[in-house]
């Protein structure tokens, strides 16, 4: 029962935070978004993570801002744009206080690789593998997430990959370095397309 109402409590948390970020998003950039189609995507990224969080017994939650910066094309055969600037809003969840696990959900926006802008929502999980002299944090991790790809919803479907609209479903790794400050630089790997063997995009988190 205790492991249901923290679950609750972390959707009702989620949710929360989901309708300031859809504002937010728009106001940037969107215009007129249909909010609809952001909150149905939310609401399946939500019931992704409670299939993906294992159970707990305390948690420290942490929010944070990322920046998108950029991506690289393993072995591609196409001229991709990999300036892929971009704007996302993270929650983070700890199991125990200073454990090493962490659990997450992010919700943002990006150019992508074929200059049309990609909506997104993912959970992710990563571990602490080790920290410098400095306390320099390194972790490692896993992500599954829907992002908006148009162009591409055809060669996904083809493939036989779960598609909602034009929202792929897309796993992916990462490798993330965190300084004591807050500040993480993180390597996401995705799978490639037809065009590309892999993805690798370039981030930056800010924790507040």
């Amino acid at each position: 029962m205790a492991i249901h109402r923290l679950q609750n409590y972390y959707i009702n948390q989620l949710v929360t935070n989901s309708h300031t970020v859809v504002i937010i998003l728009d106001k940037l950039l969107l215009g007129s978004m249909e909010y609809y189609t952001v909150n149905k995507l939310f609401s399946l990224v939500a019931v992704l993570s409670i299939c993906v969080f294992r159970p707990v017994t305390a948690n420290t939650f942490e929010e944070y801002i990322i920046f998108n910066i950029a991506s690289y094309h393993v072995n591609s055969t196409y001229d991709f744009d990999e300036n892929n600037f971009g704007l996302s809003y993270g929650i983070s969840l700890q199991p125990l206080e200073h454990n090493s696990w962490e659990y997450g959900l992010e919700v943002g926006f990006y150019n992508n690789s074929f200059s049309e802008i990609t909506r997104y929502a993912l959970v992710k999980s990563d571990i602490a593998i080790g920290k410098s002299s400095n306390n320099t944090e390194y972790r490692l991790g896993v992500f599954l997430g829907l992002f908006e790809y148009p162009s591409a919803i055809t060669f996904a479907q083809k493939r036989g990959i779960l598609t909602f609209g034009e929202f792929i479903l897309i796993p992916g790794l990462s490798a993330t370095i965190r300084s004591v400050r807050g500040y993480d630089l993180r390597l996401n790997i995705a799978p490639g397309s037809k065009r590309a063997d892999a993805i690798i995009s370039i981030q930056i988190g800010v924790r507040y």
